[in-house]
């Protein structure tokens, strides 16, 4: 009996583990396990990170744990870049590869090939590439009749050496706004770091949209990303900062998260540009 006890115990330790790959939620409690130091304010104990890092091209980049801990940051601070993929229960509403006014309209997705990626990191196949190297995205959704487009975006927002916003402003935006687009939603917590520059590509989409009656708005952007936009000087174009921040938006139908920034930007007080 003892050494059959002995054989099952060394059989339940050398099992495989049949899914190698553990889910978002699984790494999720690991993080949370390994900081149980942290209070309940968000913030670690002294002497500890004070953010969990992000490695891009060698980068170390901190991301708030208490964004972490509210489920507010996504499933990209945990490194698990080919498993972040666009928000699919709004599919039933839109899906960009079948209508035929999208920029994206036609594109074939290889569910069981990852070819395209982030510097070092494969990203989902269903992320749609606009010609930048280091910044995705997905067209949510769409409504021609009220003139409203929502984009998530994921990878690196890099104006400074690629020229982002002019392939995003070229390859995309000028297409809808020749579609009637003239309000633009920018679902932003995937993007892991912006580096800016000029600002005329925001200048010219915010005289587009503004002559329209339109508006351009940035949500749930992380810290460190907002604060670099606001040394950018973005805030004279797009909105965003604290009004909107901490969207719980998956929770929403798209006309619905529509209504609510319609309603924060009624609320707003406009920053004015320096």
């Amino acid at each position: 009996c003892v050494l059959l006890r002995l054989q099952l115990r060394f059989l339940r330790f050398k099992a495989p583990n049949p899914n190698p790959h553990p889910t978002i939620n699984e790494q999720r409690r690991t993080i949370n396990d390994q900081r149980s130091t942290i209070n309940e304010a968000g913030q670690p104990d002294s002497g500890k990170n004070s953010g969990v890092e992000l490695i891009l091209e060698g980068q170390a980049n901190k991301v708030p744990w208490k964004t972490v801990q509210q489920g507010i940051a996504s499933p990209a601070v945990t490194n698990i870049m080919h498993d972040i993929e666009p928000h699919y229960t709004w599919r039933d509403y839109y899906r960009s590869e079948q209508d035929e006014r999208s920029p994206f309209y036609g594109r074939v997705y290889d569910e069981f090939t990852f070819s395209q990626r982030i510097y070092n990191y494969f990203i989902h196949p269903q992320w749609d590439a606009f010609g930048s190297q280091t910044l995705y995205m997905k067209i949510l959704y769409t409504d021609y009749d009220k003139g409203v487009a929502i984009f998530e975006m994921l990878g690196e927002w890099n104006d400074c050496l690629q020229n982002d916003i002019m392939f995003l402003k070229r390859e995309v935006v000028d297409e809808l706004l020749r579609q009637g687009i003239d309000k633009y939603i920018l679902i932003c917590e995937n993007v892991l770091n912006f580096h800016g520059d000029d600002d005329d590509y925001y200048a010219e989409w915010h005289e587009d949209v503004a002559e329209r009656g339109g508006w351009i708005c940035f949500l749930n952007l992380l810290d460190h990303v907002r604060q670099e936009m606001e040394d950018t000087r973005l805030q004279a174009y797009v909105h965003f900062g604290p009004h909107f921040q901490h969207l719980s938006w998956r929770t929403q139908t798209p006309r619905a998260l529509v209504k609510t920034v319609e309603g924060l930007l009624q609320s707003q007080v406009r920053q004015l540009p320096w």
